[in-house]
């Protein structure tokens, strides 16, 4: 009878709006805690992307500076190796002293990089992209500007065309 009347009490307790928003409550705060850790992980991944991909387009823009060739014939990538290229050779000088860098190079093979020729390329038509609207819309600003074509061919008969766009002040 005791334990009957103890069993009715407990779900009696149960039933009762004072248990329920403690349910509530405990399911709140067990939540928020995971949901938190959950979300902050995720920002962390996104922060780190975000630097590769700044660190990324800072060599793209230093070989486009010098005006060099950015892959080679073997590119390799992973387990500690980095070599293929001028744009391998700086990201593999710039990990001696970045240590984000240091971890993309020394990670597993088949893993998410982002120093790949396929990335490489869409980071250099975003940048042309951006490079091409900048000019334009310093063109269309000026009051006067002058345009100058000129055109060649090579030794196999291939024409090409060059434009250049002088932007003049009053």
């Amino acid at each position: 009878q005791k334990r009957e009347g103890g069993l009715r009490r407990i779900k009696k307790h149960e039933k009762s709006a004072c248990h329920k928003e403690a349910q509530r409550s405990r399911l709140q705060f067990s939540k928020a805690p995971i949901d938190g850790a959950i979300q902050q992980a995720i920002e962390d991944e996104e922060n780190k992307c975000a630097a590769i991909i700044s660190r990324v387009i800072d060599v793209l823009l230093a070989c486009a500076d010098m005006n060099i060739g950015l892959r080679g014939h073997r590119e390799k990538i992973g387990d500690g190796q980095c070599e293929g290229g001028n744009f391998l050779a700086m990201i593999k000088l710039l990990s001696k002293y970045d240590p984000l860098l240091k971890e993309i190079i020394n990670s597993p093979k088949n893993s998410q990089r982002y120093l790949s020729p396929t990335i490489q390329n869409e980071l250099l038509g975003i940048l042309g992209e951006e490079c091409r609207r900048s000019l334009v819309t310093k063109i269309l600003k000026s009051p006067y500007f002058s345009l100058l074509l000129d055109s060649t061919q090579d030794i196999t008969k291939v024409t090409s065309l060059t434009y250049m766009f002088t932007q003049h002040s009053p």
